[in-house]
């Protein structure tokens, strides 16, 4: 995956290696699920419209010539691609955004005690070495975490807002990995590439021109470029040892990727400045040209309805939202289960004890958890180990000893289609639902 990406970084216009890369990334992102996280999620359905749009474009390009192997086959039409795959890739972004807000309309993200917005709020202001914000500002956070996340679709959907929209995005998205989350400038870094799609044509011809520029001055001065390159590889490796404790990993990551993220934001100004008011019209829009490609953004709505379908509730764009579904004891505002299609978020256990630290750590936070999550645990944990569990109202015990466990049913692993589609995360017994991820 990663040569194949070095590769099109050398060959840009390679549309085999753009297809060769979207498709190696949806086996990459296959084969960790179902624990991906949700910006992988996302990135896995718009590699599905990349491989979509170039097989069509293939497609076509094979019945162009006949469907015969005695002529050479035609160049794809890129701009048909680029429609394709542009139009689906952004309507999944403006979709991600409706459920991001959609999901944290709940009463818990509105309770500054609990909310995930308020508590991120203090956790920065902690790392930057501030205060503990009072009551009053964390509700400032709520609102205007919502104020922001639901203004950027707002704005990039409309021509005259959408330059707008853009920096309002790239700022946001630059503050958020702030915070220290591990992941979160990862999912910075996935709009940022999706934010692309949303300015005009004028704004890659600027950019071609610029680097043009900068590969020229590279040309120009080999000798310091590269012992440059030499420096900053011993810094890298001065700085960032693997044994180095996690915050000092991950605070050079985040100051690497911060660098980037601000010459993206450069660049954006660059272009931008004087010309907000403009009229910014997209190259065809938000319509793919291929009806079929509308599948890429009903799965995006499929995923994100998942909590309310009785589905899973882990890499449904809900982060950081504080929804719960489970238990019939939903806190959404004014959304309900209406359809249950597994009845897996009203199977839930009750951890009493247990000699398997996952277990042993949500009996201690008083967490429950789905009986489909318990299974797969159980299922998978090898060696000798007990679990006193409450199912149901009903107290039981699963132990095993010498690889045989008193209770055959936790012991079977869930079938194989849904431990790859489904996941749940732990809530809390209590009635309020606190902030996870």
């Amino acid at each position: 995956l990663v040569g194949t990406a070095l590769l099109l970084l050398r060959w840009p216009r390679s549309l085999p290696l753009l297809g060769l890369l979207a498709a190696l990334d949806i086996l990459n992102v296959f084969d960790i699920a179902p624990h991906q996280p949700n910006h992988m999620m996302l990135e896995f359905l718009v590699d599905v419209g990349i491989v979509f749009a170039l097989g069509l474009a293939a497609l076509r390009a094979w019945r162009a010539r006949g469907g015969g192997p005695e002529r050479a086959l035609p160049a794809l039409d890129r701009s048909r691609v680029f429609r394709d795959l542009a139009s689906v890739a952004r309507v999944s972004l403006l979709l991600l955004y409706f459920y991001a807000v959609l999901h944290k309309l709940n009463w818990d993200f509105f309770d500054p005690e609990a909310s995930c917005a308020a508590n991120m709020f203090a956790e920065l202001a902690l790392r930057l070495g501030l205060p503990d914000p009072p009551v009053w500002m964390r509700a400032q956070a709520i609102w205007g975490t919502l104020a922001i996340e639901s203004a950027i679709p707002l704005l990039l959907l409309f021509a005259r807002t959408r330059l707008a929209g853009v920096g309002l995005a790239l700022g946001f998205h630059y503050l958020l990995p702030q915070h220290g989350h591990p992941g979160v400038y990862s999912f910075s870094s996935t709009l940022y590439a999706l934010l692309f799609l949303f300015m005009p044509p004028g704004f890659s011809e600027d950019l071609s021109h610029l680097l043009a520029d900068v590969r020229r001055w590279i040309s120009a001065h080999r000798a310091r470029c590269a012992l440059t390159l030499f420096a900053a590889v011993c810094v890298v490796a001065v700085s960032a040892p693997a044994s180095a404790p996690y915050w000092r990993v991950y605070d050079f990551q985040l100051g690497v990727w911060s660098l980037w993220a601000l010459v993206c934001i450069g660049l954006y100004l660059r272009f931008a400045v004087g010309r907000l008011r403009e009229m910014v019209p997209l190259p065809h829009g938000f319509r793919p040209a291929s009806a079929v490609l509308w599948i890429v953004p009903a799965l995006v709505v499929v995923n994100g309805m998942s909590p309310y379908l009785g589905l899973k509730t882990q890499t449904s764009f809900s982060m950081f939202s504080n929804l719960r579904t489970e238990g019939g004891r939903p806190n959404h505002l004014f959304l309900r289960q209406f359809v249950h299609l597994a009845g897996h978020q009203d199977d839930l256990v009750e951890i009493l004890d247990s000699d398997v630290p996952f277990f042993r750590s949500a009996a201690r936070d008083d967490l429950l958890m789905t009986h489909f999550v318990f299974r797969s645990w159980s299922s998978w944990r090898e060696g000798d180990f007990y679990v006193d569990y409450r199912r149901n109202g009903i107290r039981r015990r699963l132990e095993v000893r010498d690889g045989v466990g008193n209770d055959p049913e936790p012991l079977l692993r869930n079938p194989y289609w849904q431990r790859k589609l489904l996941d749940y995360r732990l809530i809390d017994r209590g009635p309020t639902m606190h902030c996870r991820h």
